[in-house]
């Protein structure tokens, strides 16, 4: 289980993150904060959900598109760290109802609904592809069978006109030597 937090510095940077113990991640941002010439004030932590990486992504663009990036992907400058912390809890909370739905009866039939079409449907394109090479496997050999059977009439032609020509025999010219 995972928390998204957002930790405010005394200088109006903060950061966007997600962290299984966010505790010990407050004391490790503490020397991240004092590095960018600031003082971590707050982090404050939502729920914890079984993956954040998603609902972290989208809080960090969704701030991105009004605030300014300081560095990386995860910090900024000013903005408002309450409309932050409120969207966090939103999508914290969109977030929760979906690992809830996923983890009821209802949500685990859905999933195994969804793998057995899945694997139905890479089965499908599995007899395609094969059915795919065995096509062209088929059209290669039928192509290298006429390529072998041109070459041998036109072997056989050439062989027929080489015999054909050894076969006759020279002219023989008597030239009368006039006297």
């Amino acid at each position: 289980m995972e928390h998204l937090y957002v930790a405010q510095g005394i200088g109006g940077i903060f950061k966007i993150g997600r962290s299984s113990d966010p505790t010990s991640r407050a004391k490790a941002l503490q020397k991240e904060f004092v590095a960018r010439g600031d003082k971590l004030e707050k982090l404050i932590a939502c729920d914890a959900v079984v993956s954040a990486i998603g609902i972290e992504y989208s809080l960090q663009m969704w701030v991105a598109e009004t605030q300014a990036r300081q560095s990386g992907r995860e910090w900024f400058v000013g903005g408002d760290f309450n409309a932050t912390l409120m969207k966090a809890e939103a999508l914290t909370a969109e977030c929760r109802k979906r690992d809830e739905y996923e983890a009821s009866p209802r949500g685990k039939a859905a999933k195994l609904r969804l793998e057995s079409r899945i694997s139905e449907l890479q089965q499908q394109w599995a007899a395609m592809k094969v059915a795919q090479l065995t096509r062209r496997a088929e059209y290669k050999a039928r192509v290298e069978q006429r390529r072998k059977a041109k070459a041998q009439r036109v072997n056989g032609a050439m062989d027929a006109m080489v015999a054909h020509l050894t076969a006759r025999k020279p002219k023989t010219t008597t030239t009368e030597v006039a006297e």
